[in-house]
């Protein structure tokens, strides 16, 4: 009797310890195979997506998939999924020239498509692509059109702080 039982524990554990690492073998091949990539084709040819969501203030994850992706033999064109409203002046000029730098160096074809919203930045790194698609009800804008800083003037003027203008020569103004 207790024979049987150790027969069917030992069962129970060998069953658990197969279901254990078939699922973590399924959890590695997700990782490293289910990254962004689309099957077209057949015989291993691939359409590799890029997310550019929000505020675009650091180029790094977005360059990063794009080399990536760009260096990936397997994948024959990005798609640049847009939905921003644009962002800093440094992170949309990195971006843009890494979409050049792949359709030159790497061959890649890359094409947006455009979600809600692609104002400023995202429209200027849509610029760099090879096609863009856009929705009748996207919102596609200008480029460079909004700045924002701080005045001081008026609160310096309260605190009784001038400019003073010291020349020397003869110059006017």
């Amino acid at each position: 009797m207790a024979r049987r039982r150790d027969i069917i524990i030992g069962i129970a554990i060998i069953f658990s310890f197969l279901i254990v690492f078939g699922f973590l073998g399924l959890m590695f091949v997700g990782a490293f195979y289910g990254d962004s990539e689309i099957s077209v084709g057949g015989l291993g040819s691939k359409v590799a997506v890029v997310e550019v969501f929000g505020t675009i203030y650091n180029s790094e994850p977005i360059v990063k998939q794009l080399k990536k992706w760009g260096k990936a033999p397997s994948v024959k064109a990005i798609v640049l999924h847009i939905d921003s409203p644009g962002g800093g002046v440094s992170p949309t000029q990195e971006i843009y020239d890494e979409i050049l730098r792949i359709r030159k160096e790497d061959k890649k074809i890359i094409i947006v498509s455009m979600a809600s919203i692609a104002a400023s930045g995202a429209y200027y790194i849509s610029c760099a692509a090879d096609k863009i698609m856009a929705n009748p009800g996207t919102l596609v804008g200008s480029i460079g059109v909004i700045i924002q800083f701080y005045t001081a003037g008026k609160l310096l003027e309260k605190v009784g702080i001038e400019i003073a203008k010291v020349k020397s020569g003869n110059s006017s103004g």
